[in-house]
């Protein structure tokens, strides 16, 4: 029991430090840098984020899915994806339509949401 409670922590630090490696390496590789991860300085760009400012700023992006239902119909909300985490989503090779397919789906009608 306290075995797995220790490698957990280690497991998610080293999830953050590959996802800080990817990053760099695509920065790299592009040739280009990335603005917006220090808090009061929008312009600052570095081609070495740490993961600690990556989770900091998809933290600070408070992004929301909510549901509203009327009578037999139900709608979704999931808030826009902030510039910068689609950026670094490009970066990392995801494709943005994974998270923006979200509302999609949700908002098609019941009979399509069910299949």
């Amino acid at each position: 029991m306290a075995i797995g409670i220790i490698q957990l922590p280690l497991a998610i630090k080293n999830d953050q430090v590959i996802l800080a490696r990817l990053l760099r390496s695509a920065l790299r590789v592009s040739k280009e840098t990335l603005a917006g991860l220090y808090p009061g300085l929008p312009k600052k760009e570095t081609a070495t984020p740490t993961a600690t400012k990556l989770l900091k700023k998809v933290a600070e992006a408070k992004i929301s899915l909510i549901s509203m239902k009327t009578g037999e119909n139900e709608t979704w909300h999931l808030t826009n994806l902030p510039p910068i985490l689609g950026k670094i989503m490009g970066y990392l090779g995801l494709n943005t339509g994974i998270y923006t397919g979200l509302v999609e789906i949700e908002n098609a009608p019941k009979e399509i949401r069910e299949r």
